[in-house]
């Protein structure tokens, strides 16, 4: 980390540990940070239906700001390569099959979506050291967090630490919530909607993040853009407006959870079906921005044959920010300037490579090399023959100590971080911070999330 950076943890610990007082110990302080979280909602609800607060920890995450024009210049360009590959789908039927979409998939990719830009919020998780950026995956499906993000920006800018803290460094913060809704009125623009204030649905399966997509919801309707949550079958249509189960138009579909909610649910979501093809309403994220959110696109991207498309400023950026990538299959490639069979790489390299799932979110059937006995490893290597993997050069992730509170009191624990940065029309725009005990970094190992502050200097 920086100099800076570095300076600013050390005081954010030491005004920590000098807080932490019999009078005001550092347990009360985070149950008043979760309990300001369950009254804005910022909780999840267990399989038995119990509402707990979101983990998160009391110390954000800061990034100093010499990061930021890298930050900004590296998402433009990315963002600008996967739109590319996104219309490459379209410009190039040939070069379909390369994107592994399944039936239905290939269904919802072809209705057209009724405006240009496709990629309209991402979120694009990556490891950020002062010598690499790397991005790690892009959720350009239906990215998910910006209200919990938001909330956590807020309770802890004026929690008892950092109000000291603002004493002393110059802090900019961002919000999401209100960038996602003029990325949706933009749509709606660029669609053809007329209306004002047109009316927004948020689409999802349900699941864990329910109460996020409510609170968006209230936070649209008391600025007077009325909104309501609602699963995908339950939308009615007319033949001229798509409606709700409480009768009103929609306008907007803010669509939320994974496309599978969309895939999984085709003979029962026709009427959302029918009115999307009429273009009676405007979808973000379309259905076809699952052309971008497939792990596998990575390795497509470093294709020898798809370097026609890029500028040399892309193939720099993609050079540098994405780790080497490729599809698991029998064959060569080139691996370190070195040609070499896959499956054997895949034996002697174990600790320098990661196998992932191509279709897969929040960790799951993810396999770290050096995480893993070489046993384990080739358990993992044998369903690469049942499943498409793709493999990918590990990256180490950053490690930061974060305050924890335990029965035995307050501590300052290693923990490995994943930064989250949002964009919207392909532009950085700030982002928050998982955590994680686990090389796989999720938010049931052993972690949690935080918000980002950016950090100019001393004041």
């Amino acid at each position: 980390m920086t100099k800076l950076i570095d300076a600013l943890n050390k005081d954010f610990r030491s005004i920590m540990e000098q807080k932490d007082s019999t009078d005001y110990p550092a347990k009360r302080m985070l149950d008043e940070v979760n309990a300001k979280a369950m009254a804005k909602n910022l909780k999840v609800t267990t399989d038995t239906g119990e509402a707990k607060p979101f983990p998160t920890f009391l110390k954000p995450f800061f990034v100093d700001n010499q990061h930021v024009p890298m930050l900004q210049h590296a998402t433009k360009i990315m963002m600008r390569v996967l739109e590319k590959m996104v219309n490459l789908y379209f410009d190039e039927p040939a070069t379909r099959p390369l994107f592994l979409l399944k039936p239905e998939e290939e269904e919802l990719a072809a209705i057209d979506v009724g405006y240009k830009e496709i990629l309209r919020i991402t979120r694009n998780d990556a490891f950020l050291m002062d010598d690499y950026f790397k991005f790690i995956e892009f959720n350009c499906d239906s990215p998910g967090g910006p209200y919990w993000a938001d909330t956590l920006n807020d309770i802890l800018w004026t929690s008892p630490v950092m109000l000291e803290l603002r004493k002393k460094y110059w802090f900019h913060r961002d919000h999401f919530v209100p960038q996602t809704h003029q990325t949706l009125l933009n749509a709606y623009r660029d669609f053809g909607g007329k209306k004002e204030h047109p009316f927004t649905a948020i689409v999802a399966g349900g699941g864990v993040t329910l109460e996020e997509f409510k609170a968006i919801a209230a936070w649209l309707t008391e600025r007077g853009y009325p909104s309501e949550y609602s699963e995908p079958d339950w939308l009615e249509y007319d033949g001229k407006n798509l409606k709700t189960k409480s009768g009103q138009v929609v306008d907007i579909i803010y669509r939320r959870g994974w496309i599978v909610d969309w895939t999984g649910r085709m003979d029962r979501i026709k009427p959302l079906l029918k009115a999307y093809r009429d273009g009676k309403v405007c979808v973000v994220n379309s259905p076809r921005s699952i052309l971008a959110a497939n792990k596998s696109l990575m390795a497509v991207i470093q294709m020898d044959e798809m370097q026609r498309l890029f500028s040399a400023e892309e193939k720099r950026v993609i050079k540098n920010h994405l780790p080497w990538t490729r599809l698991v299959q029998q064959g060569k490639t080139m691996f370190n300037g070195k040609q070499c069979d896959i499956y054997n790489l895949l034996q002697k390299k174990r600790e320098s490579l990661v196998l992932k799932p191509y279709d897969m979110l929040g960790g799951k059937g993810v396999y770290v090399g050096c995480d893993l006995t070489q046993k384990k490893w080739e358990e993992a290597i044998e369903l690469t023959t049942q499943k498409k993997y793709i493999v990918q050069q590990f990256v180490a992730p950053p490690v930061e100590k974060f305050p924890v509170v335990s029965d035995k009191g307050l501590s300052f624990m290693k923990k490995l971080v994943n930064v989250n940065f949002y964009a919207y029309h392909g532009e950085h725009a700030g982002g928050m911070v998982r955590t994680s005990d686990s090389m796989v970094i999720n938010i049931s190992a052993g972690g949690g999330l935080t918000p980002i502050y950016n950090v100019g200097g001393r004041i």
